[in-house]
């Protein structure tokens, strides 16, 4: 069974609103702080769930979940889907990780970014910031080579 979206999204934003809370919040630590930053939270995830059920409707327009999964794992096989909708869908989405917008130049910007703060936040603020040393360099290489990957099979499918 898969989860809703927005059910996914609002989950992400308690994790992230709590982690902020443990992580980020003065000291000491009261239940009105605790709402605030776990509310903070469900807006981020509310946020990012109406960006990200968009660009799923312009990718996929109305299809179901199953068929979404299977025009995605045509674009991995490489194979073209024989409902029109379908291939449609998978063409669009293949177009869609071939953008320029997906290139290596992008990541390297964004997470040696995310990693300076993380070293600025560590010195200055909490010393439990120094797990981002070590999480952003991570999170930027499995980024990298999932999109890699990515790029790699819609080409593939495009071709």
């Amino acid at each position: 069974m898969t989860w809703p979206l927005w059910l996914r999204s609002q989950i992400a934003g308690l994790l992230w609103g709590g982690f902020m809370y443990l992580f980020a919040a003065d000291e000491p630590h009261t239940v009105t702080q605790a709402a605030v930053y776990l509310a903070g939270g469900m807006v981020f995830g509310l946020a990012f769930w109406w960006l990200t059920r968009s660009q799923e409707r312009r990718l996929f327009g109305d299809l179901s979940d199953a068929e979404r999964a299977t025009a995605t794992a045509a674009v991995r096989a490489g194979r073209r889907p024989e409902d029109p909708r379908l291939r449609d869908a998978a063409t669009r989405l293949a177009r869609r990780w071939t953008r320029r917008g997906t290139r290596p130049a992008y990541h390297v910007i964004v997470f040696v970014f995310f990693l300076l703060l993380s070293i600025y936040v560590a010195i200055d603020v909490t010393p439990w910031s120094w797990f981002g040393v070590v999480f952003w360099p991570l999170a930027g290489w499995l980024s990298w080579r999932t999109e890699r990957g990515q790029r790699l099979a819609a080409e593939r499918f495009l071709s």
